[in-house]
């Protein structure tokens, strides 16, 4: 998903129904009484033979000459356009406008059904794509890399290299200029759309482009705030709350490969974190980082050392006498990783970022919370922190170590307990999003309401995998995007 984004605000304002008609079409042929267009010439558009009659139906699709207007097509057709007159939007459910006022071709994204729709022309020529419009049939077609869409306002019928395909929802116009499905497309031209509930926003990421970006800002409606483009090279990279119930787990996928993994989860979840790393692409495993001796967090790594080479494995010095940690050393012992005992100050040898563990200082076998692993990772100017289950004297130790906490993504700690994120810690790392692993309905009340509350009044926004599934946090280095499963 090495990709450009592209961010286009859609934030609700109001309802606004159109209730203007489609244009009629007009290359040479006759209307027929259902309110339909019969024809030679220009078949192709259609991925019809030109010896095929076929008529175009007034909300913009194609009906062969032997099957049966819809009730819809039969009725009283519109009074037909010259093609020297502005063509008139076409009948559209109700849509809403983005509440800022980005301008592109003086259109702002719109969502109707439910589906975000995007100014045409800015976005598939952001994408590379060459584009022509044809007039007479609202139609346009748009090429790049052998691969060819044509799309026609109004109908929901699009084409991908001659193949039909269904939209959810047709390309409307919209004060005079043409919105286009933004997932259709983006996926046609091999793109990715990803949506932002949190904050009304779709993200579309191109390959091998430039990364744009128009940023929505509630304080200033009347402004467009831009994020200057990345420089050619920059790459992404992806952090992934696995869902794996009331455990933690968490893989890191630095740019060429470069792969980090913090905890597995409980042992029943090991194969299902095996699976999920594979289906990332995962070759093998450039450092592992079991944070702290508890099951929740090591249960899943022996499956994990089974299937992957491990270059270096990171645990602090603390033990316990469990089937399970004697099982995780034997899985270490026969992998043959690198042992690396975890020390505030340290750093892992992962390249693609910076990656400073904070603490523990000492570790301490009678309280294994607070000997967890706390990792900081820089990206570009983005950070994140993980703070396995560290507690409040392991918070407090970091602020009087001088560390610099602060991220823009944080992991909140002991899955949300009030025995984790004080107020003064929160304070100090001012985190943009905050993501708790929790499994659902768990019987330890996690997250406690006293967490959620802090983080409410902080303003930070929380995702949880028992009710978001995995969240996946993207970044390019200077801006972050959160997706989640659900």
């Amino acid at each position: 998903m090495k990709k450009q984004r592209a961010i286009l605000t859609s934030t609700v304002l109001s309802a606004i129904l159109l209730t203007t008609s489609v244009p009629a079409l007009a290359h040479p042929g006759r209307t027929d009484s259902d309110g339909g267009h019969t024809c030679r010439t220009n078949c192709e558009k259609w991925c019809l033979q030109p010896s095929k009659y076929h008529y175009h139906n007034a909300d913009g699709s194609v009906r062969r000459v032997n099957e049966q207007p819809t009730e819809q097509e039969s009725s009283t057709p519109e009074p037909a356009q010259t093609w020297d007159q502005a063509p008139s939007p076409p009948p559209a459910p109700a849509w809403q406008p983005a509440n800022v006022k980005v301008k592109l071709d003086d259109q702002e994204p719109v969502t109707a059904n439910g589906r975000t729709l995007v100014p045409m022309r800015r976005i598939l020529e952001s994408l590379g794509a060459q584009l022509s419009w044809d007039q007479p049939t609202q139609s346009v077609t748009a090429t790049k890399d052998g691969v060819t869409i044509l799309l026609t306002v109004g109908s929901k019928t699009a084409y991908k290299n001659g193949t039909p395909v269904t939209l959810d929802q047709a390309p409307l116009i919209v004060n005079g200029r043409t919105v286009v499905p933004a997932r259709f497309v983006v996926e046609a031209f091999n793109g990715d759309v990803k949506w932002d509930d949190a904050t009304r926003t779709v993200y579309i990421f191109s390959p091998g482009r430039k990364l744009g970006i128009l940023k929505h800002a509630d304080k200033h409606p009347d402004k467009v705030v831009t994020v200057p483009p990345t420089e050619p090279g920059n790459k992404m990279a992806y952090v992934h709350f696995i869902d794996v119930g009331q455990a933690d787990s968490i893989y890191i996928q630095l740019p060429n490969h470069n792969d980090i993994l913090i905890d597995g989860g409980n042992r029943a979840d090991g194969q299902k974190v095996v699976d999920y790393l594979k289906a990332q692409g995962v070759d093998d495993l450039e450092a592992v980082i079991a944070t702290h001796p508890h099951e929740d967090h090591i249960g899943g790594l022996p499956d994990v050392l089974q299937a992957y080479q491990v270059d270096s494995f990171y645990m602090p010095n603390a033990v316990t006498t469990t089937r399970t940690f004697e099982d995780l050393l034997i899985a270490v012992k026969e992998n043959h990783a690198k042992t690396i005992v975890a020390k505030a100050g340290m750093k892992l040898e992962v390249p693609g970022a910076e990656e400073v563990i904070l603490a523990p200082e000492i570790g301490d076998s009678d309280d294994l919370n607070n000997s967890s692993v706390v990792l900081k990772l820089n990206y570009g100017q983005t950070s994140f922190l993980f703070t396995g289950d560290a507690e409040n004297l392991s918070e407090v130790q970091m602020l009087s170590n001088g560390y610099d906490v602060s991220a823009d993504v944080l992991k909140v700690g002991h899955h949300g307990s009030q025995y984790s994120t004080s107020k003064g810690f929160l304070d100090n790392v001012k985190p943009k999003y905050a993501v708790i692993s929790v499994g659902a309905g768990n019987e330890y009340g996690h997250p406690a309401e006293s967490t959620l509350k802090l983080l409410q009044d902080a303003g930070v926004p929380v995702y949880r995998t028992d009710k978001d599934g995995t969240v996946v946090v993207t970044t390019d280095g200077a801006s972050i995007f959160m997706s989640t499963q659900k």
